[in-house]
């Protein structure tokens, strides 16, 4: 999504500089809007901020206008979690290390339910509470439905942002955005790609949980976040 929305004329990343232990818990402060200009093009800026009043308050403040939340189906997410942890592991000095390289994998996805499923559906529902204040400021958007008819769900956000562009155009920004390398090649190349542009770290496929869950993630699985993966329209019950 954010390489689509940089291929946008005049939309433009910015450096957001703040204090590392802010950062690290996914916060935000008046320090991250230094280095945006108020008059000369758009900003684009890609967090995973959490849900709270402080931090919605901050970038209230500081002229956030229109805000996209993405999400994805949560067992995809701790699959993707999970090798994006076994390349480019945590610094052992942090508060929630863990080696996940020497577990084997059904272990490690065990782990990371533990540790970030709960905590990923908290966010989504946190954004969706903060949205009930001013929903016309917020515009949700599964990953799923942006992987199955990418130009209808880029549509959908131009309409949100009140964005008008050629089709030419669009269909260019679309075959511009797809992934097409490993997750080790796009990391080196997120340090020198101009603009807004980032890389996708992973091919990113909806269902991956399928061919990477053992029977005992599945079980481990129903038991933590089956009632999410319903209420989110994931699954119908617990038959999966």
């Amino acid at each position: 999504m954010k390489n689509l929305l940089a291929g946008i004329p005049g939309f433009f990343s910015r450096p957001t500089p703040m204090p590392l232990d802010v950062a690290y818990r996914q916060d935000i402060c008046d320090s991250a809007f230094l280095k945006f200009p108020r008059k000369y093009g758009n900003t684009l800026l890609k967090t995973h901020l959490n849900p709270s009043k402080e931090n919605f308050q901050c970038i209230s403040t500081n002229g956030v206008e229109k805000i996209l939340v993405m999400y994805r189906d949560f067992r995809d997410q701790i699959v993707s979690h999970y090798y994006r942890l076994i390349a480019f592991p945590k610094p052992k000095e942090a508060c929630d290390y863990q080696d996940y390289r020497s577990m084997d994998k059904e272990t490690a996805i065990n782990c990371l339910m533990d540790m970030y499923a709960q905590e990923s559906v908290s966010w989504v529902r946190g954004w969706y509470e903060i949205a009930k204040n001013d929903p016309s400021r917020f515009y949700f958007i599964r990953f799923e439905d942006l992987k199955a008819d990418t130009r209808k769900a880029f549509n959908n956000v131009l309409d949100f942002y009140k964005i008008q562009l050629p089709e030419r155009k669009i269909k260019k920004i679309i075959e511009f955005s797809r992934g097409k390398s490993t997750m080790e090649k796009n990391l080196k190349a997120a340090t020198i790609l101009p603009s807004a542009l980032s890389t996708n770290f992973r091919s990113g496929k909806a269902g991956a949980w399928k061919n990477e869950f053992s029977k005992n993630n599945i079980i481990k699985c129903k038991e933590i976040l089956g009632e999410a993966l319903i209420e989110f329209g994931y699954e119908r019950d617990l038959t999966w």
